[in-house]
């Protein structure tokens, strides 16, 4: 089932482990995991060491990264690898940048880049 509301993830640590499922599904380092929840490096050790605590803008930034997951799942059913890869490979409805170096910008990034793929899979 889709995460559309990020009040659907019910605490937490279960938001930061599907955060962290994804981050490991695409192949991130930690320049990108810290960049696409907005995080500095130690508030997401601490989070990696059990501690998560994420504000609303947080929680949104997952719920974001989850669906987008799951909309390139379905776009690409039949080639799971290529879903995965998306992110990291240029684009040009992104100016030939990667989607993952747009996501780590702003919400604003964050949220164009996962309409696009949104509006892709519907």
């Amino acid at each position: 089932m889709a995460i559309t509301n990020p009040a659907q993830i019910r605490d937490d640590m279960s938001a930061f482990s599907m955060y962290l499922s994804v981050a490991d599904q695409w192949g991130l380092n930690g320049l990108q995991r810290r960049g696409l929840v907005g995080v500095t490096e130690r508030t997401f050790y601490r989070w990696a060491s059990g501690r998560p605590n994420l504000s609303a803008e947080q929680r949104l930034r997952v719920s974001y990264v989850v669906n987008l997951y799951l909309d390139l799942h379905t776009i690409w059913e039949g080639d799971t690898a290529y879903a995965d890869r998306w992110v990291l490979e240029s684009n040009a409805a992104f100016g030939d940048r990667a989607p993952i170096d747009v996501m780590t910008g702003t919400l604003v990034d964050l949220h164009r880049v996962y309409e696009h793929v949104h509006r892709a899979a519907e």
